[in-house]
Parts: C-alpha cells; structure tokens; sequence
C-alpha cells in the first residue's frame, strides 16, 4: 500500500511539473488540431471569464460569435506568427489579443 502511494504521489508531482503547450508548438498542429485545441482554450477562457470578469467574457462572446472556429484559429495563427512575444507564451495569450485587436478591448 505504501508503494501505491509513493507511486502515484511521484507520478501526481510529474504531472504537475508539465510543460505548457507554447504558441510556436500549436502553429505546427495540423488545422483541425489547432481549432479543437483554441476551442478547448475559447472554453476555459470563457468559462473562467464570465465568473471573475462579466463584463469582459460577454464582450467576448460577442466577438467570437462573429467567427467560425476554424477561421479564429487560421486568424489567430497568422496574427501571432508575426509577434515574436507570442512565440513562447500559450496560445490563449495570442488568442486574446487577436480577439482584442479584432474587436477592441473588453470594457472593465
């Protein structure tokens, strides 16, 4: 039983200490990969947002309805591609300031 602990204990730690998906991996998904990925990151955004930020996550909201997902992922793709700032951080951080950039910043 102790060693069932220590291994799930050792197994819990190494997945804590996971790398974070960067904008410069994501870019090299294949398209559908790169939406369904954008879609779960639109989601946890969304979800976090409209709890700590109304204001901000319906601002959002409204601006994402304006796209399909695959064309918010093709956009999102080429916007970061050109802002070497984005290449290392997650692509929700490119997400959030094309969505800015399309759609204007979120009132507070």
């Amino acid at each position: 039983m102790k060693r069932l602990v220590a291994i799930l204990l050792v197994s819990s730690t190494v997945q804590a200490n996971a790398d974070f998906l960067t904008f410069r991996g994501w870019a090299q998904f294949e398209p559908t990969l790169r939406t369904m990925y954008l879609m779960g990151a639109w989601d946890t955004y969304e979800s976090f947002a409209s709890l700590t930020h109304p204001n901000a996550g319906q601002h959002f909201r409204t601006c994402v309805a304006k796209f399909k997902f695959y064309e918010l992922a093709s956009n999102v793709l080429e916007h970061g591609k050109s802002r070497p700032q984005f290449q290392t951080q997650p692509p929700a951080v490119a997400m959030i300031d094309y969505l800015t950039t399309a759609c204007g910043a979120a009132p507070n």
